[in-house]
């Protein structure tokens, strides 16, 4: 632990590293510790009790670990971003007007008239996909990543859906428990895109493995290469830094300055596999302002009462 500290304090010190990077550190420090203790921890583990807390208790340098997580966390929750919000930020509107464009691009040639390569076209097919994909279904990355036909990409009644166990996404052990499956019908807007990239596209590449979708070198897509593809085409059209994580901060958002009711935002919480006080301390971006606006327009607009007729007059009694 005097380490751990150690390193922390030149972290903030000498990088001016924030709260969140301190507890990505810490974060990363207790899975080293679960490897190098796990044969020796005779707790059970988070698989089989709804604690996630529970696995390692008995392990001392885990649970200080732990201890340290929540009181760096509580300075995460009360200290502003380090990075400048405004040249990354996109709001879902632009967002989805991006993935239109993205669709449009895909025609076999371009702007000039000219007749493109069926990389190019390959490429673009599969760009638009996974945006148009986040747009409906803002899961993790992870989820574009590992997406594979027939076992967590399903085909039935001529209806796709997505289909996860446990072990196929981050809170899986919450949402799946005993052998269930986390089951999210895809919309029909998606299907054309799919298809054709399924039966035409996907093949341009020549993939060496079962995931839908690939690197140009027809290898498994990477986190890296999933956040370039992404990156680079929002970047191109918007000049924002925008990245797969962030379209998830941008519909809660967008949600909740427009009112949404709260059976709405608890189904996306669902959805998006987190639960509500996640959803608020983690995906809500709105600022301080925007929070607030709502309650003061509503103190404006409640109407003026009016006054109690007077009491009526006494007469005092003489002396």
């Amino acid at each position: 632990m005097d380490f751990v500290d150690e390193h922390l304090q030149w972290l903030r010190e000498t990088r001016g590293a924030s709260p969140n990077t301190e507890l990505k550190v810490v974060e990363s420090l207790v899975a080293v510790a679960k490897y190098l203790y796990h044969k020796e921890s005779k707790s059970q583990s988070r698989e089989q009790v709804a604690n996630k807390r529970v696995g390692y208790k008995d392990i001392p340098i885990i649970e200080e670990l732990r201890q340290l997580e929540c009181e760096i966390m509580a300075r995460v929750n009360v200290t502003p971003r380090c990075a400048d919000e405004s040249k990354k930020w996109l709001d879902w509107l632009t967002f989805k007007a991006c993935v239109q464009r993205l669709q449009e691009e895909c025609a076999p040639k371009d702007k000039y008239g000219k007749q493109r390569s069926l990389r190019a076209i390959a490429q673009s097919h599969q760009v638009a996909l996974i945006c148009m994909f986040l747009s409906a279904f803002p899961d993790r990355s992870r989820t574009i990543q590992q997406l594979e036909l027939g076992r967590t990409l399903i085909n039935r009644d001529e209806k796709w859906f997505v289909e996860h166990t446990a072990e196929d996404f981050k809170t899986g052990d919450t949402y799946c428990k005993n052998g269930q499956k986390r089951i999210v019908e895809l919309p029909p807007s998606l299907y054309p895109l799919l298809s054709e990239w399924l039966s035409k596209w996907r093949g341009v590449f020549n993939p060496n493995h079962p995931y839908v979708f690939t690197q140009l070198n027809g290898k498994p897509l990477t986190d890296g290469s999933l956040y370039n593809y992404f990156r680079k085409r929002i970047y191109r059209l918007t000049g924002k830094a925008f990245t797969p994580h962030m379209v998830r901060d941008s519909i809660v958002t967008y949600l909740k300055l427009s009112g949404t009711s709260d059976s709405v935002l608890a189904a996306l919480a669902e959805l998006m596999a987190h639960g509500q006080k996640m959803q608020h301390q983690i995906y809500d971006r709105r600022t301080p302002e925007q929070k607030v606006a709502p309650a003061l327009s509503a103190l404006q607009s409640l109407p003026t009462g009016t006054l109690p007729p007077p009491p009526p007059l006494t007469v005092k009694p003489p002396k």
